[in-house]
């Protein structure tokens, strides 16, 4: 007996070290109390707000990851990453592969890895929770062979290829007494790491965002290539005006893609699906879209491309009335030469006469 009070006591001692919030230099993993065994006949269900989407029989490991969304492509093709994804469920890759489907089309994918979740969504973005470096790396390169190009100027795709900026990194915190996920001082915090749907929420406004920050890389690309014209034109410098008139319609073709895309191709302020059907889920997405600024910067984007569309607009006016003044120059000339060409005739003809008579 005394033993066995002794034991009680210490059990008790250990369970008041354990802190209450655990906090998430940005993420956790989960190992299961029993191994993962695959299932060769898995399937992919829909996704179910009524039913947990993670099992909760897991003991919770600090690590270094946390939130971490990033978006290079213009979409996935769903149909071929869905094949993908329940060829590794059934291979035991992953331990758990959902969907949600808006209509007949698949809108977006969640995985289980090792713990950690994994959301991908037709838009061409990727959000982690709880997924290493090295680990996100081999995913986003497995996930980019099912990348989507749609219609327009390809150069857009290839600018923010090179590139990897299109992200956000968030830290999260678990606190247990919250009563949904919110965020605080740049710090999603989570009431459980099971609480897979309201993170389904969250990662939706920062695909979105992720998608937009990628237009907004680009259309600084744009900037800085026509970022001199102004000043050239104001200047009156002749080297915009040796500017070949296809660049010139060049630029504005991708001015009209990039704003195409933006603002009808996209769905980057629409609201989704998922948050129309359930309402609890609302506030934990608007206060994800105020946290990224989605609509400020979607405002501040459109005015810039405005700017590079009035800039153009200028420049193809300045080099279209240079054309039209050197063609009336042209015209001219000719006239010239063509009363010089015939003096000599008009001399002699008159020459002629007079000698004759």
């Amino acid at each position: 007996m005394a033993l066995t009070r002794r034991l009680l006591r210490a059990c008790s001692r250990i369970r008041n070290l354990i802190p209450r919030k655990l906090s998430l230099d940005a993420r956790l993993r989960f190992y299961s109390s029993r191994p993962f065994v695959p299932d060769p006949h898995a399937e992919i269900e829909e996704i179910d707000p009524e039913q947990p989407m993670v099992e909760t029989n897991h003991d919770a490991v600090v690590t270094n990851d946390g939130c971490f969304a990033r978006c290079i492509y213009y979409g996935f093709d769903m149909k071929k990453l869905h094949t993908y994804m329940h060829e590794q469920l059934r291979e035991g890759v992953v331990e758990k592969v959902q969907k949600y489907t808006v209509g007949q089309d698949t809108d977006a994918m969640y995985a289980l890895h090792g713990g950690g979740h994994v959301f991908y969504f037709s838009n061409g973005a990727t959000v982690f929770w709880g997924i290493p470096e090295d680990k996100r790396v081999r995913i986003l390169a497995n996930a980019s062979k099912f990348s989507v190009r749609k219609p327009g100027n390809q150069r857009v795709l290839t600018a923010v290829q090179e590139e990897s900026v299109f992200a956000h990194d968030f830290e999260v915190e678990i606190k247990p007494s919250l009563q949904r996920t919110t965020f605080k001082n740049d710090v999603i915090v989570v009431p459980a790491w099971e609480n897979v749907f309201e993170m389904f929420a969250v990662s939706y406004g920062l695909a979105q965002s992720s998608q937009l920050a990628m237009f907004e890389h680009y259309v600084g690309d744009l900037i800085d290539r026509t970022g001199d014209l102004p000043s050239a034109i104001i200047e009156n410098d002749k080297s915009y005006k040796k500017l070949p008139l296809s660049k010139i319609k060049l630029l504005v073709s991708e001015l009209l893609d990039v704003r195409f895309n933006i603002n009808i191709r996209s769905e980057i302020l629409d609201t989704p699906h998922v948050v129309w059907e359930n309402a609890e889920l609302a506030p934990i997405y608007d206060k994800t879209i105020r946290e990224v600024q989605l609509n400020k910067r979607h405002r501040l984007i459109n005015a810039r491309l405005e700017i590079i569309k009035e800039t153009l607009e200028i420049l193809n006016s300045e080099r279209q009335n240079s054309i039209g003044h050197n063609l009336e120059r042209y015209i001219i000339y000719l006239i010239g030469i063509e009363i010089l060409l015939s003096i000599p005739t008009h001399f002699f003809s008159d020459l002629g006469t007079y000698l004759s008579s």
